[in-house]
C-alpha cells in the first residue's frame, strides 16, 4: 500500500520522532539533575520540542507539495482521492 509507505517515510513523523527524543533527554536531564530550569540546555531542548511539533502540524495541511496532501489522498476513497489529486 503507497499510505501504508508513505506514513513510514513521511517528514511528519520524523519530526514526531525528534520531539519525543529531545522530551526524553529533558525528563532525563531533570531527574539526573544534569539540566535545571533556565539553562541552555534545557532552553535549547525545550525550543527543538516546540519547533519539531511546529513543523509536524504545519507539514500535515492538505496542500501540495505537504505530506498532508498525500495523507488525505490516501484516506480518501479511490473516484474522491483521484479528484482531490486533479485539484492539487
Amino acid at each position: 500500500m503507497e499510505a501504508q509507505t508513505f506514513f513510514i517515510r513521511s517528514v511528519m513523523v520524523q519530526n514526531v520522532i525528534m520531539a519525543i527524543i529531545c522530551m526524553a533527554v529533558l525528563a532525563i536531564g531533570f531527574k539526573m539533575g544534569l539540566v535545571s530550569p533556565d539553562t541552555v540546555t534545557q532552553k535549547l531542548l525545550g525550543g527543538m520540542v516546540v519547533i519539531n511539533v511546529a513543523l509536524a502540524v504545519f507539514n500535515m495541511i492538505p496542500v501540495g507539495p505537504l505530506d498532508g496532501q498525500k495523507v488525505l489522498a490516501g484516506l480518501l476513497s479511490g473516484e474522491t482521492a483521484v479528484k482531490f489529486e486533479r485539484f492539487n
